[in-house]
């Protein structure tokens, strides 16, 4: 995806995303995804602002999901205004089961790259259903790609203001809690 000439990124195109165009596969496909996930990013390097969708299955539910990216008329439209530079398409034919720690970052333990992925995609669940709650309805049934924009701009502000107000007690309290409030090393600094 485009940054911008200031380097900041289209954050709203993201949650359109995630919720047009990925929601409706995860729905079709619920008994066939174990483990998935989303991961965003925007770093000022070559790979840019860029927006992943990243699952286990088998290779028919792989090549199902990848048809249905392929056919999406949202993808065109984002990509005809500029929002979208290029969809890639990746798949590794891996045993899950023999891998699960391969999409996990590789200076984390073992034990923890083995258990990230079911952690990281309940995460991703809770911010598409917050998506789901958070947007406005449709003022019309045929929405253009600014009427879409501008609602999942309105949903993505809405959920950066539930992070900053409740995110401290909702999200971390509850997750030091599930590990006995144990002291946490912070390393070093990250701005994102």
């Amino acid at each position: 995806m485009p940054r911008g000439a200031d380097g900041s990124s289209n954050w709203d195109a993201d949650l359109l995303l995630a919720h047009k165009v990925i929601g409706p596969a995860l729905l079709e496909h619920t008994d066939t995804l174990p483990l998935w996930r989303f991961h965003r990013r925007s770093a000022a390097d070559a790979a840019g602002h860029q927006f992943s969708f990243i699952f286990f299955s088998d290779t028919a539910t792989a090549d199902a999901i990848f048809r249905w990216l392929e056919s999406e008329p949202l993808i065109g439209a984002l990509q005809q205004r500029g929002l979208l530079i290029n969809v890639l398409r990746q798949h590794n034919a891996v045993d899950a089961a023999d891998d699960l720690a391969g999409t996990s970052d590789p200076n984390w333990t073992p034990m923890l790259q083995r258990q990230w992925p079911s952690f990281i995609m309940g995460v991703s669940a809770t911010w598409l259903g917050l998506i789901e709650e958070a947007l406005p309805a449709a003022a019309e049934e045929h929405e253009t790609i600014d009427d879409l924009l501008g609602r999942y701009s309105h949903a993505n502000r809405a959920i950066g203001n539930l992070w900053a107000n409740e995110g401290q007690h909702a999200f971390l309290h509850h997750l030091s809690a599930v590990f006995g409030y144990k002291p946490m090393k912070i390393r070093k600094a990250i701005q994102f």
